[in-house]
């Protein structure tokens, strides 16, 4: 046996469990790492397959680990991953006081196809993945009330839903919570749609095209469209407020130019020259009436023309 100082990070990873974070974020275990804060002061041991953390000299986490999985113990709740004869995971457990949670994972060749979960040994909920050409979207079978995509996952809580959602830092942060459980449909093009109702009530639709970027969003009657260039980054974004149109194109990840329209007449134009001022061409009935040249800030007029 060594003892040996381990990484902050690692420690409080496991070390801050609670069986309340382990349920609100069941499906999420599945998916991501458990966030982890930074901090000191922790010890470690190990020998053969045993893993023990210490805070102050007291045990706040053992893991144990063999070929066909591993078990973790931390602050009274038991987590137990087995693996199959391939290595994949084949269930998740968790054991908690009063309570025992199991995942069990079910294969299409290399491809996971569903995972069904059950509490206290009675079937809860079957998720189901489906593969589209951005990756695997999957939804609940027979209620809809979860989902989860390669970037984020959708989940019950407090009788509202809250989304999660992947950084590249491996945290699983919090982004956004909808009073009704968000719907999903998949067209046979690859582009799904998403729509949710918001805690104020107002229903909002985001429309993803194959490649899994936003392409229109619509909320309270104002529909904003994306397009992007062969690079992949934003080209062009449109929003339809009514009879009111206006596009902002963008360049290099830069916006470079705007139009105003009303009913199909343009009312203003404006170009974002490098040295960061604003150009603007107004317009009277459709006609080119003043050229303004603004500071960065849109407000302050530095030069007015009369065309």
């Amino acid at each position: 046996m060594r003892k040996a100082i381990l990484l902050a990070a690692a420690a409080l990873s496991a070390a801050t469990l609670s069986a309340a974070f382990f349920s609100s974020n069941a499906l999420g275990q599945d998916l991501g790492p458990i966030p982890a804060l930074a901090g000191s002061g922790y010890e470690g041991e190990s020998s053969d397959g045993r893993i023990v953390i210490y805070s102050d000299g007291v045990p706040v986490r053992e893991r144990l680990e063999d070929e066909s999985g591993y078990t973790v113990t931390a602050g009274g709740i038991e987590e137990i991953v087995a693996f199959d004869s391939e290595g994949r995971r084949r269930s998740w457990t968790l054991r908690s006081p009063g309570r025992e949670e199991t995942h069990t994972y079910f294969y299409d060749g290399s491809r996971l196809a569903s995972v069904s979960v059950s509490v206290d040994g009675n079937l809860e909920r079957r998720v189901v993945y489906l593969e589209t050409p951005s990756g695997t979207l999957a939804g609940l079978s027979g209620s809809g009330r979860s989902y989860i995509s390669p970037d984020f996952y959708i989940y019950e809580e407090d009788d509202g839903f809250v989304r999660f959602s992947y950084h590249e830092s491996g945290r699983t942060v919090r982004t956004d919570s909808f009073s009704e459980a968000p719907e999903y449909t998949i067209a046979d093009d690859g582009c799904w749609t998403e729509r949710t109702v918001g805690e104020d009530g107002e229903e909002i639709i985001r429309r993803y095209d194959p490649q899994g970027r936003l392409a229109e969003e619509t909320a309270g009657g104002v529909i904003t469209a994306y397009a992007y260039g062969d690079d992949g980054d934003l080209s062009e974004v449109s929003v339809t407020d009514g009879g009111s149109v206006e596009h902002t194109i963008y360049s290099n990840g830069r916006r470079v130019a705007s139009e105003y329209l009303l009913d199909g007449i343009m009312q203003r134009e404006r170009h974002y020259p490098d040295d960061g001022g604003i150009e603007e061409i107004r317009y009277r009935d459709g006609i080119p009436e003043y050229r303004i040249l603004f500071d960065g800030d849109g407000q302050r007029v530095k030069e007015v023309e009369r065309l």
